[in-house]
């Protein structure tokens, strides 16, 4: 499949496939885009994504609880997440970061 993929792009498009960068995966597998995994019918927040956010997120209120970060910069970094998440179909994954 990969080889007549290629040929149609070398012949009609004059382009080439770097040798180690290019996989074809399946549909279903979805496609990691900017933070996101993206499928036919909805989107999800990639992994590694949702635990660099639940880590920093954690650190913000430790800091908060501590008395070393105000409660406007913690909701500031709330608004910032809750953007984020607003793009995917996470409403699960946002009432739980957020539950007080």
């Amino acid at each position: 499949m990969k080889n007549s993929i290629e040929e149609f792009i070398n012949q009609k498009l004059k382009l080439t496939l770097h040798p180690r960068k290019s996989f074809i995966h399946k549909a279903s597998d979805g496609v990691c885009f900017v933070g996101y995994r993206v499928f036919h019918d909805h989107t999800l927040i990639r992994g590694k994504t949702l635990l660099r956010m639940q880590k920093k997120y954690s650190k913000k209120v430790k800091k908060y609880r501590e008395g070393k970060l105000s409660i406007e910069k913690l909701k500031q970094t709330e608004s910032s997440i809750k953007g984020h998440l607003i793009h995917a179909n996470a409403y699960a994954l946002k009432k739980k970061l957020f539950e007080k």
